[in-house]
């Protein structure tokens, strides 16, 4: 329809002669040229509603696609080194807490080797007080052992030497002063 309308219009523009005038002075026939601005507002109309318009919404699309992905992008990096960041500062946390955790060892290992050292020393001063004692009280038993055996010769000694000149009740006596004045001087 469009085509036809145009098409008349061209013939008719043809069948006119170039009319005096201005516009005929430069060859310009006034119904061509309004033929010619009628074909070419049906052809921006057409264009204008079935091409360029969902063109643009194409283009449209495509940069926000585009920005959408440009701005994913940049958040992603951001991201990133935030994360980055993060990471060393765990990294960095997670040291210094280590660091921490083995002097609080040592600290407390050193407190507890003093603590058993302190102990040991204990038990073995103890073991050598027990030592002492029970090295005193043998000691004692064999200073009373050798007494009474030393008594005992005294008075077999004393009752050869004397049978007969010391009574029994006399040499006993002196066994007893012997006995007494050894166990002094010791």
């Amino acid at each position: 329809m469009f085509i036809e309308v145009a098409h008349a219009a061209e013939e008719a523009a043809h069948a006119v002669t170039a009319e005096p005038g201005l516009l005929g002075t430069f060859g310009v026939n006034w119904k061509q040229l309004l033929a010619h601005l009628f074909n070419f507002a049906i052809l921006m109309f057409v264009l204008n509603r079935w091409v360029y318009k969902p063109l643009l919404k194409v283009i449209d699309e495509r940069k926000q696609k585009i920005e959408r992905g440009v701005a994913d992008a940049v958040d992603a990096e951001k991201r990133l080194a935030e994360a980055k960041n993060k990471e060393t500062e765990l990294i960095m946390h997670a040291r210094h807490e280590a660091k921490d955790i083995v002097l609080i060892s040592k600290k407390e290992g050193e407190i507890e080797k003093a603590k058993r050292i302190q102990q040991s020393k204990g038990a073995i001063d103890e073991m050598e007080k027990d030592s002492r004692l029970e090295l005193a009280r043998e000691s004692d038993a064999a200073k009373t052992a050798i007494r009474q055996e030393l008594a005992g010769l005294v008075g077999d000694a004393t009752s050869k030497v004397t049978s007969g000149t010391i009574d029994e009740k006399k040499q006993h006596e002196l066994i007893q002063k012997a006995i007494a004045e050894l166990s002094a001087s010791s």
